[in-house]
């Protein structure tokens, strides 16, 4: 069976997309935090998985397989993040109540910045801008 054009780019696209949020966090707080890109990239992993879903380019059957492939990016790109297996359940519940929350609207990463708040270092604007840019190009990825 064949991947569809959404687990392909999620794949192509997840350690980049990573690495981003990495310079971004090391620009905002002055030093590499695993942690704090890892929790970004949580929420950008679960936005664009729902956008995905949503516009038919990814699977509901593959949801899995894509949210390991995103596991797969935070193993090799952001090993030290110390967050615990269980992060990525804790990031889709905060990501779907800001979404639920912003109710189609583009303050859904304000939202999830609050939520998370608690256990970033890097700023708001920092996070929210990121997340904003990186979501933004879920439409176009490939």
């Amino acid at each position: 069976m064949f991947a569809s054009q959404g687990k392909k780019a999620i794949e192509r696209n997840s350690v980049a997309v990573l690495e981003g949020f990495h310079n971004t966090v090391e620009r905002d707080v002055g030093e590499f935090s695993d942690r704090d890109a890892t929790i970004m990239f949580a929420g950008w992993l679960h936005y664009s998985v729902a956008r995905l879903v949503q516009s038919g380019r990814l699977k509901v059957n593959e949801i899995p397989a894509t949210l390991q492939v995103g596991a797969m990016a935070i193993r090799s790109a952001a090993p030290e993040h110390g967050l615990g297996v269980s992060y990525m359940e804790v990031a889709q519940n905060r990501i779907f109540d800001a979404m639920r929350g912003a109710n189609g609207s583009p303050v859904w990463p304000f939202l999830y910045y609050a939520q998370a708040k608690d256990d970033l270092r890097v700023s708001e604007g920092a996070f929210t801008g990121a997340l904003m840019r990186e979501t933004s190009a879920v439409a176009n990825m490939r």
